[in-house]
């Protein structure tokens, strides 16, 4: 897997496309792919970096305006939690109230079939 060969005279050439095994060819273009990727993620972020304002009094702007995002997230996943428990708690009530209407159906069943069983 040697990156180079040696010519006749001695010296360290790189090999040719053509002296390479189709592992090695597939190695070399994966490689090329992964720094290509690092290069252009690079130069996202650099032009990233860039695009930020330099202006203090806009990045204070700009953190104010991302607390109040992220209070108005907060308060909004405050309310849909507030509401899913009240709707369990709801829930909860109607499975207690029917498992007690059945229990008080049973108990009328059974005192009628005791008062026929002593008749």
């Amino acid at each position: 897997m040697e990156e180079s060969e040696t010519s006749a005279d001695g010296g360290v050439q790189p090999k040719t496309e053509a002296g390479m095994s189709r592992k090695e060819k597939w190695k070399a273009m994966k490689k090329m792919k992964r720094k290509q990727t690092r290069k252009e993620i690079a130069l996202k972020e650099r032009q990233e970096e860039e695009a930020r304002p330099q202006d203090p009094q806009e990045l204070i702007n700009m953190e104010q305006e991302e607390a109040k995002r992220s209070e108005s997230v907060r308060i909004l996943f405050e309310e849909r939690e507030r509401d899913w428990i009240e709707a369990m708690e709801i829930r909860k009530r109607k499975r207690i109230e029917q498992e007690d209407e059945e229990h008080r159906i049973k108990d009328l069943e059974d005192e009628e079939l005791f008062y026929q069983k002593c008749k």
